[in-house]
Protein backbone atom coordinates (compact mmCIF):
# COMPACT_ATOMS: atom_id res chain seq x y z
CA UNK A 1 0.00 0.00 0.00
CA UNK A 2 1.54 3.68 -1.21
CA UNK A 3 0.95 6.89 1.17
CA UNK A 4 0.56 8.84 -1.35
CA UNK A 5 -2.32 9.39 -4.06
CA UNK A 6 -3.60 6.91 -6.63
CA UNK A 7 -2.39 7.17 -9.92
CA UNK A 8 -6.11 7.20 -11.01
CA UNK A 9 -7.80 10.32 -11.68
CA UNK A 10 -8.41 11.96 -8.66
CA UNK A 11 -12.47 12.17 -8.51
CA UNK A 12 -14.90 12.46 -5.41
CA UNK A 13 -15.94 16.36 -5.69
CA UNK A 14 -15.75 18.51 -3.11
CA UNK A 15 -13.87 16.02 -0.82
CA UNK A 16 -16.59 13.75 -0.57
CA UNK A 17 -18.03 10.76 -2.02
CA UNK A 18 -21.57 8.50 -1.86
CA UNK A 19 -23.05 5.29 -1.86
CA UNK A 20 -26.43 4.20 -1.58
CA UNK A 21 -27.40 3.11 2.09
CA UNK A 22 -29.60 0.39 0.71
CA UNK A 23 -26.36 -1.71 -0.73
CA UNK A 24 -24.91 -1.68 2.38
CA UNK A 25 -26.41 -5.29 3.88
CA UNK A 26 -25.51 -7.22 0.46
CA UNK A 27 -22.16 -5.01 0.37
CA UNK A 28 -21.15 -6.39 3.98
CA UNK A 29 -22.34 -10.21 2.81
CA UNK A 30 -19.42 -9.88 0.23
CA UNK A 31 -16.37 -9.87 2.58
CA UNK A 32 -14.03 -7.33 3.59
CA UNK A 33 -11.44 -6.80 1.06
CA UNK A 34 -14.76 -6.86 -1.76
CA UNK A 35 -16.73 -4.02 1.02
CA UNK A 36 -13.53 -2.27 0.84
CA UNK A 37 -12.94 -2.42 -3.01
CA UNK A 38 -16.19 -0.57 -3.45
CA UNK A 39 -15.67 2.16 -1.22
CA UNK A 40 -12.85 2.74 -3.12
CA UNK A 41 -14.36 2.46 -6.50
CA UNK A 42 -17.13 4.59 -5.60
CA UNK A 43 -14.52 7.18 -3.87
CA UNK A 44 -13.79 7.37 -7.90
CA UNK A 45 -16.76 8.08 -9.37
CA UNK A 46 -17.16 11.82 -10.50
CA UNK A 47 -21.10 13.83 -10.54
CA UNK A 48 -23.35 11.08 -11.42
CA UNK A 49 -21.63 8.62 -8.13
CA UNK A 50 -22.44 5.64 -10.55
CA UNK A 51 -19.34 5.78 -12.96
CA UNK A 52 -16.08 5.05 -11.79
CA UNK A 53 -12.52 5.02 -13.44
CA UNK A 54 -10.91 4.04 -10.09
CA UNK A 55 -9.93 -0.12 -10.56
CA UNK A 56 -7.35 -2.53 -9.30
CA UNK A 57 -4.85 0.24 -9.21
CA UNK A 58 -6.49 2.53 -7.13
CA UNK A 59 -7.38 -0.37 -4.76
CA UNK A 60 -3.72 -1.89 -4.32
CA UNK A 61 -2.29 1.58 -3.80
CA UNK A 62 -5.44 2.78 -0.94
CA UNK A 63 -5.52 -0.02 0.82
CA UNK A 64 -2.94 -3.50 2.03
CA UNK A 65 -5.03 -5.21 -0.49
CA UNK A 66 -2.73 -6.89 -2.95
CA UNK A 67 -3.49 -7.16 -6.88
CA UNK A 68 -4.44 -10.16 -7.06
CA UNK A 69 -7.03 -9.92 -3.58
CA UNK A 70 -8.37 -6.47 -5.94
CA UNK A 71 -8.93 -8.53 -9.18
CA UNK A 72 -10.40 -10.98 -6.92
CA UNK A 73 -12.74 -8.31 -5.04
CA UNK A 74 -14.42 -6.95 -8.07
CA UNK A 75 -14.88 -10.07 -9.78
CA UNK A 76 -16.76 -10.72 -6.47
CA UNK A 77 -18.63 -7.65 -7.14
CA UNK A 78 -19.49 -7.92 -10.66
CA UNK A 79 -20.53 -11.39 -9.69
CA UNK A 80 -23.21 -10.08 -6.87
CA UNK A 81 -24.46 -7.63 -9.02
CA UNK A 82 -23.10 -4.39 -7.22
CA UNK A 83 -20.92 -3.20 -10.07
CA UNK A 84 -21.00 -3.54 -13.89
CA UNK A 85 -17.71 -3.51 -16.22
CA UNK A 86 -18.29 -1.04 -19.02
CA UNK A 87 -15.02 -0.32 -20.19
CA UNK A 88 -11.99 -3.48 -20.59
CA UNK A 89 -8.83 -2.82 -21.27
CA UNK A 90 -5.70 -1.26 -19.38
CA UNK A 91 -8.07 2.04 -17.97
CA UNK A 92 -11.06 -0.32 -17.42
CA UNK A 93 -14.65 1.74 -15.63
CA UNK A 94 -17.25 0.72 -13.80
CA UNK A 95 -21.34 1.21 -13.38
CA UNK A 96 -22.13 1.25 -9.54
CA UNK A 97 -25.34 0.00 -9.68
CA UNK A 98 -28.41 1.59 -8.35
CA UNK A 99 -29.75 0.18 -5.06
CA UNK A 100 -33.54 -1.02 -6.92
CA UNK A 101 -31.14 -3.29 -9.58
CA UNK A 102 -29.08 -4.85 -7.15
CA UNK A 103 -30.89 -7.93 -5.85
CA UNK A 104 -30.85 -8.08 -2.00
CA UNK A 105 -30.70 -4.52 -1.36
CA UNK A 106 -33.26 -2.77 0.67
CA UNK A 107 -34.79 -1.72 -2.54
CA UNK A 108 -34.62 -4.24 -4.64
CA UNK A 109 -38.13 -5.93 -5.31
CA UNK A 110 -36.74 -8.77 -7.12
CA UNK A 111 -36.46 -12.22 -4.62
CA UNK A 112 -32.91 -13.58 -6.01
CA UNK A 113 -31.13 -11.62 -8.51
CA UNK A 114 -30.66 -13.85 -11.81
CA UNK A 115 -27.92 -16.84 -12.44
CA UNK A 116 -25.08 -16.78 -14.79
CA UNK A 117 -27.51 -18.67 -17.08
CA UNK A 118 -30.18 -16.19 -16.97
CA UNK A 119 -28.03 -12.63 -17.18
CA UNK A 120 -27.88 -13.29 -21.27
CA UNK A 121 -31.18 -13.51 -21.33
CA UNK A 122 -31.90 -11.09 -19.61
CA UNK A 123 -29.87 -8.65 -22.07
CA UNK A 124 -32.74 -9.06 -24.82
CA UNK A 125 -35.25 -6.99 -22.71
CA UNK A 126 -35.56 -2.86 -23.07
CA UNK A 127 -37.44 -0.08 -21.25
CA UNK A 128 -40.27 -0.80 -23.39
CA UNK A 129 -42.44 -3.54 -24.47
CA UNK A 130 -40.70 -6.35 -26.83
CA UNK A 131 -42.38 -9.15 -28.27
CA UNK A 132 -39.87 -12.32 -28.56
CA UNK A 133 -39.47 -15.84 -29.86
CA UNK A 134 -41.17 -18.56 -28.09
CA UNK A 135 -37.96 -19.81 -26.99
CA UNK A 136 -36.45 -16.90 -25.81
CA UNK A 137 -40.09 -16.65 -24.05
CA UNK A 138 -39.66 -19.44 -22.34
CA UNK A 139 -36.77 -18.75 -21.05
CA UNK A 140 -37.60 -14.84 -19.85
CA UNK A 141 -40.41 -16.58 -17.61
CA UNK A 142 -38.42 -17.69 -15.09
CA UNK A 143 -37.38 -14.05 -14.60
CA UNK A 144 -40.69 -12.71 -14.49
CA UNK A 145 -41.53 -14.71 -11.77
CA UNK A 146 -38.62 -13.30 -10.44
CA UNK A 147 -39.77 -9.78 -10.90
CA UNK A 148 -36.56 -9.22 -12.69
CA UNK A 149 -38.93 -8.32 -16.11
CA UNK A 150 -42.60 -7.66 -16.91
CA UNK A 151 -44.66 -10.24 -19.03
CA UNK A 152 -47.98 -9.31 -21.19
CA UNK A 153 -48.76 -12.53 -23.22
CA UNK A 154 -48.33 -13.43 -25.01
CA UNK A 155 -44.57 -13.48 -25.41
CA UNK A 156 -44.16 -9.52 -24.93
CA UNK A 157 -41.19 -8.56 -22.21
CA UNK A 158 -39.87 -5.31 -20.88
CA UNK A 159 -37.69 -4.71 -17.99
CA UNK A 160 -38.92 -4.53 -14.51
CA UNK A 161 -40.35 -0.76 -13.76
CA UNK A 162 -39.69 0.53 -10.25
CA UNK A 163 -41.85 3.42 -8.63
CA UNK A 164 -40.23 6.64 -8.14
CA UNK A 165 -38.88 6.43 -4.49
CA UNK A 166 -37.79 3.05 -5.19
CA UNK A 167 -35.75 4.70 -7.80
CA UNK A 168 -34.33 7.67 -5.79
CA UNK A 169 -31.34 6.81 -4.25
CA UNK A 170 -30.87 6.97 -0.17
CA UNK A 171 -27.05 8.38 -0.34
CA UNK A 172 -24.67 8.64 2.51
CA UNK A 173 -22.33 11.17 1.79
CA UNK A 174 -18.63 9.83 2.80
CA UNK A 175 -14.80 12.07 3.14
CA UNK A 176 -12.61 11.51 0.63
CA UNK A 177 -10.55 11.48 4.04
CA UNK A 178 -11.83 7.94 4.79
CA UNK A 179 -10.29 6.09 1.56
CA UNK A 180 -7.13 9.05 0.95
CA UNK A 181 -4.22 8.39 3.55
CA UNK A 182 -2.29 11.67 4.14
CA UNK A 183 1.34 11.67 4.63
CA UNK A 184 3.18 9.17 7.01
CA UNK A 185 -0.70 7.98 8.35
CA UNK A 186 -2.86 5.14 7.36
CA UNK A 187 -6.36 5.68 5.82
CA UNK A 188 -9.36 5.18 7.67
CA UNK A 189 -10.44 2.67 5.69
CA UNK A 190 -7.00 0.53 5.77
CA UNK A 191 -7.30 0.84 9.70
CA UNK A 192 -10.81 -1.09 9.04
CA UNK A 193 -9.91 -3.45 6.38
CA UNK A 194 -6.69 -4.62 8.87
CA UNK A 195 -9.47 -5.24 11.61
CA UNK A 196 -10.96 -7.47 9.56
CA UNK A 197 -14.62 -6.47 11.81
CA UNK A 198 -16.97 -6.41 9.34
CA UNK A 199 -19.55 -4.89 11.74
CA UNK A 200 -17.56 -2.46 12.33
CA UNK A 201 -17.65 -1.06 8.75
CA UNK A 202 -21.30 -1.30 8.61
CA UNK A 203 -21.52 0.72 11.62
CA UNK A 204 -19.10 3.37 9.93
CA UNK A 205 -21.40 3.80 6.73
CA UNK A 206 -24.78 3.89 9.16
CA UNK A 207 -23.30 6.47 11.25
CA UNK A 208 -22.44 8.70 7.95
CA UNK A 209 -25.80 7.87 6.94
CA UNK A 210 -27.72 9.16 10.30
CA UNK A 211 -24.69 11.60 11.14
CA UNK A 212 -26.32 15.06 11.82
CA UNK A 213 -23.64 18.14 12.59
CA UNK A 214 -25.75 20.85 11.72
CA UNK A 215 -29.38 19.67 13.36
CA UNK A 216 -27.75 17.87 16.48
CA UNK A 217 -23.82 18.29 16.45
CA UNK A 218 -23.87 14.40 15.40
CA UNK A 219 -26.22 11.63 15.79
CA UNK A 220 -29.60 12.18 17.24
CA UNK A 221 -29.06 11.86 21.37
CA UNK A 222 -31.99 9.35 20.73
CA UNK A 223 -30.27 6.81 18.63
CA UNK A 224 -26.90 6.33 20.48
CA UNK A 225 -25.39 8.72 23.25
CA UNK A 226 -23.71 8.49 26.79
CA UNK A 227 -26.16 9.33 28.85
CA UNK A 228 -25.90 12.39 32.13
CA UNK A 229 -27.68 12.57 35.33
CA UNK A 230 -28.82 16.11 36.26
CA UNK A 231 -29.20 17.71 39.88
CA UNK A 232 -30.98 21.01 40.33
CA UNK A 233 -28.49 22.97 42.89
CA UNK A 234 -29.92 26.60 43.40
CA UNK A 235 -31.98 28.62 41.37
CA UNK A 236 -30.67 32.26 40.91
CA UNK A 237 -32.70 35.05 39.20
CA UNK A 238 -33.68 33.99 35.63
CA UNK A 239 -31.11 31.35 35.90
CA UNK A 240 -31.30 27.51 37.35
CA UNK A 241 -27.60 25.94 38.05
CA UNK A 242 -27.54 22.53 37.35
CA UNK A 243 -24.61 19.79 37.89
CA UNK A 244 -24.36 16.68 35.33
CA UNK A 245 -22.49 13.62 35.83
CA UNK A 246 -21.88 11.38 33.65
CA UNK A 247 -24.02 7.58 33.73
CA UNK A 248 -24.05 4.71 31.19
CA UNK A 249 -24.03 4.46 27.01
CA UNK A 250 -27.44 3.56 25.51
CA UNK A 251 -28.70 3.20 21.77
CA UNK A 252 -32.35 2.79 20.70
CA UNK A 253 -32.78 -0.95 19.12
CA UNK A 254 -35.09 1.06 16.74
CA UNK A 255 -33.38 3.78 15.14
CA UNK A 256 -30.41 3.48 12.82
CA UNK A 257 -27.36 2.60 13.36
CA UNK A 258 -28.42 -0.18 16.24
CA UNK A 259 -31.52 -1.07 14.35
CA UNK A 260 -29.09 -2.66 11.46
CA UNK A 261 -27.69 -4.59 14.14
CA UNK A 262 -30.82 -6.55 15.48
CA UNK A 263 -31.83 -9.80 14.98
CA UNK A 264 -34.78 -10.82 16.60
CA UNK A 265 -33.31 -13.56 18.45
CA UNK A 266 -32.43 -13.21 21.99
CA UNK A 267 -29.54 -13.79 24.46
CA UNK A 268 -29.16 -14.09 28.09
CA UNK A 269 -26.72 -11.37 29.00
CA UNK A 270 -25.95 -10.76 32.84
CA UNK A 271 -29.09 -12.57 33.96
CA UNK A 272 -31.18 -10.55 31.10
CA UNK A 273 -32.34 -11.09 27.50
CA UNK A 274 -31.33 -9.19 25.09
CA UNK A 275 -31.22 -8.89 21.37
CA UNK A 276 -28.38 -10.96 20.34
CA UNK A 277 -26.95 -8.53 17.78
CA UNK A 278 -26.44 -5.96 20.40
CA UNK A 279 -23.24 -7.30 21.40
CA UNK A 280 -21.96 -6.81 17.98
CA UNK A 281 -23.41 -3.11 17.73
CA UNK A 282 -21.03 -2.54 21.07
CA UNK A 283 -18.14 -4.34 19.96
CA UNK A 284 -17.91 -2.27 16.90
CA UNK A 285 -18.66 1.19 18.65
CA UNK A 286 -15.99 0.25 20.34
CA UNK A 287 -13.65 0.00 17.80
CA UNK A 288 -14.70 2.61 16.28
CA UNK A 289 -13.91 4.71 19.19
CA UNK A 290 -10.06 3.04 19.48
CA UNK A 291 -9.34 3.93 15.82
CA UNK A 292 -10.93 7.83 16.70
CA UNK A 293 -13.45 7.39 14.01
CA UNK A 294 -15.75 8.52 16.48
CA UNK A 295 -16.20 10.15 19.32
CA UNK A 296 -18.41 11.55 22.03
CA UNK A 297 -18.86 15.60 22.56
CA UNK A 298 -21.34 16.72 25.03
CA UNK A 299 -24.36 19.06 24.41
CA UNK A 300 -26.71 20.49 26.82
CA UNK A 301 -30.57 19.84 25.04
CA UNK A 302 -33.60 21.24 25.92
CA UNK A 303 -35.15 17.86 26.93
CA UNK A 304 -34.27 14.20 26.31
CA UNK A 305 -36.79 13.91 24.06
CA UNK A 306 -37.34 13.73 20.15
CA UNK A 307 -39.06 17.03 20.79
CA UNK A 308 -36.39 18.77 22.60
CA UNK A 309 -33.41 20.92 20.57
CA UNK A 310 -29.81 21.62 21.20
CA UNK A 311 -29.02 24.44 23.30
CA UNK A 312 -25.06 24.62 23.08
CA UNK A 313 -21.87 21.92 22.94
CA UNK A 314 -20.06 21.37 26.32
CA UNK A 315 -17.62 19.36 25.67
CA UNK A 316 -16.84 17.47 28.66
CA UNK A 317 -13.12 17.01 29.84
CA UNK A 318 -10.71 15.45 27.16
CA UNK A 319 -13.50 14.80 24.85
CA UNK A 320 -13.32 15.90 21.10
CA UNK A 321 -14.75 19.27 19.78
CA UNK A 322 -13.83 22.38 19.00
CA UNK A 323 -11.86 24.72 20.26
CA UNK A 324 -15.17 27.82 20.68
CA UNK A 325 -17.51 24.37 21.92
CA UNK A 326 -14.78 23.97 24.86
CA UNK A 327 -14.55 27.88 25.90
CA UNK A 328 -18.30 27.22 26.23
CA UNK A 329 -17.98 24.54 28.85
CA UNK A 330 -15.25 26.81 30.59
CA UNK A 331 -17.39 30.05 31.19
CA UNK A 332 -20.83 27.88 31.58
CA UNK A 333 -18.99 26.43 34.76
CA UNK A 334 -17.37 30.20 36.09
CA UNK A 335 -20.96 31.43 35.76
CA UNK A 336 -22.47 28.64 37.45
CA UNK A 337 -19.77 29.22 40.52
CA UNK A 338 -20.52 33.06 40.52
CA UNK A 339 -24.16 32.32 40.85
CA UNK A 340 -23.89 30.12 43.23
CA UNK A 341 -21.67 32.75 45.17
CA UNK A 342 -18.55 30.46 45.76
CA UNK A 343 -14.90 30.43 44.65
CA UNK A 344 -13.40 27.93 41.97
CA UNK A 345 -11.43 26.13 45.25
CA UNK A 346 -14.40 25.11 47.20
CA UNK A 347 -16.68 21.72 47.13
CA UNK A 348 -18.53 22.63 44.34
CA UNK A 349 -15.88 24.24 42.48
CA UNK A 350 -13.51 20.91 43.23
CA UNK A 351 -16.42 18.52 42.05
CA UNK A 352 -16.91 16.43 39.28
CA UNK A 353 -19.06 16.92 36.59
CA UNK A 354 -20.69 20.04 34.65
CA UNK A 355 -21.78 23.18 36.11
CA UNK A 356 -24.15 24.46 33.56
CA UNK A 357 -26.51 27.84 34.23
CA UNK A 358 -29.79 26.85 32.16
CA UNK A 359 -32.54 29.74 32.03
CA UNK A 360 -35.38 28.70 34.21
CA UNK A 361 -37.92 28.33 31.63
CA UNK A 362 -36.65 24.98 30.53
CA UNK A 363 -37.18 23.03 33.07
CA UNK A 364 -36.26 20.04 31.23
CA UNK A 365 -32.75 20.50 30.85
CA UNK A 366 -30.41 17.58 29.93
CA UNK A 367 -26.79 16.69 28.68
CA UNK A 368 -25.87 14.42 26.61
CA UNK A 369 -23.12 13.25 25.13
CA UNK A 370 -23.80 12.86 21.19
CA UNK A 371 -21.72 10.74 18.69
CA UNK A 372 -19.36 12.82 16.52
CA UNK A 373 -17.61 11.52 13.62
CA UNK A 374 -14.10 12.44 12.90
CA UNK A 375 -13.66 13.02 9.38
CA UNK A 376 -16.15 15.01 7.76
CA UNK A 377 -17.38 14.82 4.48
CA UNK A 378 -16.91 18.76 2.74
CA UNK A 379 -20.80 19.16 2.16
CA UNK A 380 -23.28 22.42 2.65
CA UNK A 381 -24.58 20.33 5.89
CA UNK A 382 -20.66 20.50 7.02
CA UNK A 383 -20.25 24.50 6.29
CA UNK A 384 -23.76 25.10 8.22
CA UNK A 385 -22.49 23.76 10.99
CA UNK A 386 -19.53 24.93 11.02
CA UNK A 387 -21.10 28.66 10.83
CA UNK A 388 -22.74 27.87 13.96
CA UNK A 389 -18.87 29.00 15.98
CA UNK A 390 -21.11 32.74 16.00
CA UNK A 391 -23.88 31.24 18.26
CA UNK A 392 -20.90 29.29 20.13
CA UNK A 393 -19.10 32.60 20.93
CA UNK A 394 -22.36 34.10 21.77
CA UNK A 395 -22.99 31.82 24.30
CA UNK A 396 -19.82 31.92 25.91
CA UNK A 397 -20.38 35.74 25.96
CA UNK A 398 -23.20 35.13 27.69
CA UNK A 399 -21.61 33.38 30.22
CA UNK A 400 -18.56 35.52 30.84
CA UNK A 401 -21.38 38.24 30.99
CA UNK A 402 -22.75 36.58 34.36
CA UNK A 403 -19.29 36.47 35.68
CA UNK A 404 -18.71 40.02 35.54
CA UNK A 405 -21.60 41.00 37.09
CA UNK A 406 -21.08 38.93 39.84
CA UNK A 407 -17.32 40.17 40.01
CA UNK A 408 -15.15 38.69 42.95
CA UNK A 409 -15.36 42.23 44.60
CA UNK A 410 -18.89 42.36 44.59
CA UNK A 411 -19.44 38.82 46.44
CA UNK A 412 -18.16 37.30 49.79
CA UNK A 413 -17.23 33.97 48.42
CA UNK A 414 -17.55 30.81 50.39
CA UNK A 415 -14.70 29.15 50.32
Amino acid sequence: MKTKGSSESSSGRGGFFAIDRRVVPVLIECGMSAAISYLVLCRGTGPDNRITGWSINAIEQHTGISRAGARAAIAALIGRGLIRQTKAGSRPSYLILPAHEVAGAVAAPPASRPSDDEDPVLRHVGATWTEVSTYLSKRLLPLAAKGLVEHQPPRSFRRARFDAETVKPDWTWLPNSLIDSAAGEVAPIELLRQSQNLPALRLLVLCYHAHDLAGYGGLHWRSVRRTYVGTRLRLKGEWTIWRFTPDTETAWPDRLPASAFMTGRTETVDGKQQDAGWRSFWAALALLKQLGLVSTVTHLIEADSDDGAVIHPCPDGGEAGEEAEHAITAAAREAALALCGVSPTSDLGNSDGLLIPVRAHIEHAAVVGLYRLRYRPKTGATAAWLGQADEWTEWRDTYLDIVDRLSPDALKLRA
